[in-house]
């Protein structure tokens, strides 16, 4: 580069950072010659520049004219005259920028203010939000290198995710945790994490890891005089032991859980204890034991709503109304189903959603109340969509077309199912593709349209092919095609 070239440069950068334009820049605007924040037209074109910011793990907001003017002029001086780089000149920027917002503690507050608003919403049963603002202080925290945070933050991430129903991913942030815990010799955390990985293991089927899990998490809390964490372990110790059908044993760990509670002062815990004690009850199937149960759900409810933890509330109210179902009294139970429907919503789980609306469903469909039903999930539909919902907008609409097909209702059937279709291909879902499919292409073998059944057969198959392991799916198109043929 030329002297009166290198000056040129320099008078670019000087004249940009006193423009009255301030903004955010990241990769897309430094590509773009068209952006108004002054940065030279070589820097904005580098394509090294925007690879720096692809290695970030999100872009920091630049203020150019603030930041540059913090910079030493002896080291903008070495950058352009003794190492010839304008390029440089933009990474030391970015640097010092780095240096400033990163390891600041501003951020550090940041980081701790964002992990006591997600564990707040962990409290109300908000869990989809909570994830949310977890990962937040997560990021704030990886770049401090705050290793106790980290680890502190995975945590609770790993018990959201088990709130969500989603434990694979729970098991992952977990073993993360559970590792940096160990390597600083927290025995206090240590045990916390243990015990939300036994959790995952007892919801994904390994009933024997997840109570010797638990049990190791119980030893640790013990060993560290942890009396709340032991009675969070007992509690869940208590309810393992009422699913393995052990309910006296079940229910002596959750009295001493309950107890615990009490003398900490943990009303929260005691709240999960309570609804645990009724499902002990519950889980016997036994009708002389459903007073109990209820009697259990309904101190659970009143604690959870005293609190404010409104997941668990919808969690009492779906539990009373399963007895009520139980002893056929449906009226009752629907009541209860659609005041808890609400309250599950809002926590973000999806599976436990379903699971009402499901209940709800068949509730109507035993009462033959197929308009109510139908209204119903309509309401819902127009809900998930007024959101762009799309799962849920599948989920709806796959119940819609079943119900239409129950009362052979075949022209709002299959106006339904290639809505359904429609929204499976948007998302990818080519598990649920395979089976809308089947089921429009059995429509036009009833309705002897059997040219448009093949046609639907056969991309059928094409579909089932795409997915890993698929052999099942794959035979059974093939059979019903060539049976049609």
């Amino acid at each position: 580069m030329s002297q009166g070239m290198r000056r040129l440069t320099i008078a670019t950068l000087l004249f940009s950072l006193n423009c009255s334009c301030s903004g955010t820049i990241n990769s897309q605007e430094i590509n773009d010659s068209s952006c108004k924040v002054g940065v030279p037209v070589g820097i904005r074109q580098s394509p090294k520049l925007g690879d720096s910011f692809a290695k970030l793990d999100s872009p920091p907001t630049l203020i150019i004219k603030n930041q540059a003017r913090r910079l030493p002029p002896q080291e903008i001086f070495r950058y352009f005259f003794i190492e010839k780089s304008p390029i440089a000149v933009t990474d030391l920027i970015i640097k010092h920028t780095l240096a400033q917002t990163v390891t600041t503690p501003d951020s550090k507050a940041e980081g701790e203010k964002l992990y006591q608003q997600g564990i707040q919403e962990f409290r109300r049963g908000e869990y989809a939000k909570a994830l949310q603002t977890y990962e937040q202080a997560l990021q704030i925290r990886r770049q401090l290198g705050d290793k106790a945070g980290i680890g502190d933050t995975l945590d609770k991430i790993g018990l959201v995710y088990n709130s969500l129903s989603q434990h694979d991913k729970a098991l992952e942030v977990l073993e993360e945790a559970l590792k940096i815990r160990r390597e600083l010799k927290d025995g206090k955390r240590e045990g916390e994490t243990l015990d939300n990985i036994g959790v995952a293991y007892l919801n994904l089927g390994k009933n024997e890891e997840g109570l010797e899990v638990l049990q190791l998490a119980l030893v640790i809390r013990r060993q560290e005089k942890d009396r709340a964490g032991e009675a969070v372990t007992l509690s869940k110790i208590g309810l393992t032991y009422s699913f393995l059908k052990q309910q006296d044993k079940g229910l002596q760990l959750l009295q001493q859980a309950l107890v615990i509670h009490q003398e900490v002062g943990d009303k929260f815990q005691e709240g999960f204890t309570l609804w645990r004690i009724g499902q002990a009850y519950l889980n016997t199937n036994n009708a002389d034991d459903y007073p109990r149960a209820l009697e259990w759900f309904n101190k659970a409810l009143g604690v959870n709503k005293e609190i404010g933890n409104r997941a668990l509330e919808g969690r009492s109210l779906e539990a009373i109304a399963t007895i009520y179902t139980n002893q056929n009294k449906s009226d009752q139970a629907l009541k209860l189903y659609q005041e808890a429907l609400p309250l599950i919503k809002a926590s973000g789980n999806r599976v436990f959603e379903n699971n009402i609306v499901s209940t709800i469903e068949k509730i109507y469909i035993n009462k033959q109340q197929y308009d109510q039903l139908c209204k119903f999930f309509e309401q819902k539909l127009s809900a998930a969509k007024k959101v762009n919902d799309k799962q849920q907008q599948l989920f709806y609409l796959s119940k819609i077309a079943n119900l239409y097909q129950q009362q052979s209702k075949f022209k709002q059937e299959i106006e339904f199912w290639k809505q359904a279709l429609d929204i499976a291909i948007k998302l990818k879902d080519k598990q649920q593709q395979g089976l809308i499919i089947f089921q429009i292409a059995n429509h036009y073998v009833k309705m002897r349209k059997f040219e448009e059944a093949i046609r639907f057969y056969d991309q059928g198959l094409k579909v089932t092919r795409e997915l890993p392991n698929e052999t099942l799916g794959q035979k059974f198109f093939k059979k019903s095609l060539e049976e049609l043929l």
